[in-house]
């Protein structure tokens, strides 16, 4: 109640905005919370923090559409960055759209071809859609880019297992139980 009007006497204070927006979102009123948090990015376009609370919001309230359309204007004033493309992903999966789950992988590999974890994730989603040659073709990118790690040789474990190459899978166990 004290927030609603605080926010409504002086709706360009951030205080009074992040508090009410964040009342609403403990209340399950997600699509208030996302008018709330839209009207902050209006008022408050430089700040970062604001574009995540909102698409959030929006996942939340299962507009994953709007969600997306908000990481878009994030990426458009600020750049591509890591945790804005995984969440874009994780989002288009959820809406069943891997094909654009993959293109938002290749756009993060594209501004950061060392980032392992996307080349991981781009891997699960090629064999998600069947796709086994993209996705050895990116398990393979991880290996030449951290040999060491361990995270890879266990997954190409499993993509072997799955495929049925057991030899294959047993030489990336005991890489993987080495490191």
């Amino acid at each position: 109640y004290f927030s609603k009007y605080a926010f409504r006497i002086d709706p360009k204070n951030v205080w009074y905005g992040q508090q009410y927006a964040e009342v609403l979102q403990r209340n399950s009123r997600f699509k208030e919370s996302s008018e709330v948090l839209s009207r902050m990015v209006a008022d408050h376009p430089d700040e970062e923090d604001y574009y995540h609370q909102l698409a959030e919001s929006y996942v939340y309230a299962g507009e994953g559409e709007e969600a997306i359309k908000t990481y878009d204007r994030l990426e458009e004033r600020f750049g591509i960055d890591e945790e804005t493309s995984m969440n874009k992903s994780r989002i288009y999966q959820q809406l069943k759209k891997p094909e654009k789950a993959i293109q938002e992988m290749e756009r993060l590999i594209g501004s950061d071809s060392t980032n392992v974890q996307a080349y991981a994730l781009l891997a699960e989603l090629y064999q998600s859609i069947g796709n086994n040659d993209k996705a050895l073709e990116s398990f393979r990118k991880i290996e030449s880019i951290d040999p060491e790690n361990a995270y890879i040789h266990l997954s190409l474990a499993d993509f072997y297992r799955t495929a049925g190459d057991k030899e294959k899978s047993f030489a990336q166990l005991k890489l993987a139980f080495r490191n």
